[in-house]
């Protein structure tokens, strides 16, 4: 009796051995030849961010691509209500430039994109904490391929389709002053670091393969933006042939109407429901009338953005204070 226990429990240790050891043998495997780009990660991120994967096939027109001052300060459905463009934000908390590039190429396999509205910010914002977080959970998702894998699960699972588009709604109001550049004369251009601009360069190389019209800007925030990285700004623009929009400059923020008092909910990083109004209206102007974007509303293939406006309005109407319609 004795015998034929210790015999199951080294069948039990043998199995569980050959597990470990097959488990083992991946994770090698997966250091010593899988691809060295960390960034795989175009489907593992914030949930609201793959709600694109959601969207009819060819209804987008346009990505505003960048960290959170985007999907913060972005509202593609005011855009869509005031200029007909058809939008979404790819954007999420510190994304990366190469997690932009990794994402919006599996994007394109969905949508037959016409403009990207580039965010220059998570380009010269670096945060190593967040790039090693990043790359961390990268590796570990890819090790088990079937795991958050929305482009793939698109026929099998439906993803509801998000009527904000991927745009953070707050009505927090955080007062802060606004004192606008500090101009020395000293400044150099920024440089945004190796690896950040390879993300760039892939980027704009997989615009330029698919047609697609790259444009840069920079969203209004007190905190993270300076004359330097205007300056880098306004040179990488020039050696790409891009056209820029720096939403930090103190005429434009006044043409805007940024009120520090009012427009931020977090002292002036973040803007909030009545920042991000302002400023998206702004962006969709200077769109129009510096890329190829045509209004959609009332048309076939802006049907469910047309659906999805009422929807919207609704929800405005019923979670910003003392709302008197737009």
């Amino acid at each position: 009796m004795n015998s034929e226990k210790k015999m199951r429990a080294m069948d039990i240790a043998k199995i569980a051995g050959f597990i470990l050891a097959g488990f083992a043998l991946i994770v090698i495997l997966y250091f010593t030849i899988w691809p060295s780009m960390p960034g795989y990660t175009q489907n593992y991120r914030l949930y609201n961010n793959t709600r694109i994967f959601g969207e009819a096939d060819n209804s987008i027109d346009v990505l505003y691509v960048g960290h959170s001052k985007v999907y913060s300060g972005i509202s593609p459905m005011e855009i869509y209500d005031e200029y007909g463009f058809t939008g979404f934000n790819c954007s999420q908390s510190l994304q990366m430039p190469w997690e932009s590039y990794e994402f919006i190429k599996g994007i394109i396999k969905k949508q037959s994109l016409k403009v990207i509205a580039y965010d220059v910010g998570h380009l010269f914002y670096e945060h190593k904490r967040a790039d090693k977080r990043n790359d961390d959970r990268a590796k570990w998702l890819n090790l088990f391929p079937f795991y958050d894998r929305h482009t793939s699960w698109k026929d099998g699972f439906k993803i509801s389709r998000d009527y904000l588009k991927n745009n953070k709604f707050s009505v927090k109001v955080k007062a802060t002053k606004d004192k606008g550049y500090t101009i020395t004369g000293n400044e150099k251009p920024a440089t945004p670091s190796k690896r950040y601009m390879e993300g760039f360069v892939k980027l704009y190389n997989l615009c330029k393969e698919n047609d697609i019209e790259l444009v840069l800007f920079s969203i209004s925030t007190i905190k993270f933006w300076d004359y330097e990285w205007y300056l880098g700004t306004c040179k990488l623009a020039e050696e790409y042939g891009l056209k820029y929009l720096d939403m930090n400059q103190p005429e434009i923020k006044n043409e805007i109407g940024i009120d520090s008092k009012h427009d931020y909910r977090d002292s002036g990083d973040h803007l909030n429901y009545w920042g991000s109004m302002k400023a998206s209206r702004y962006l969709g102007g200077w769109l129009k009338e510096n890329t190829s974007l045509t209004d959609k509303r009332g048309t076939d293939e802006a049907k469910t953005f047309d659906e999805d406006l009422l929807k919207y309005k609704d929800y405005i109407a019923k979670n910003v204070p003392n709302y008197q319609g737009a």
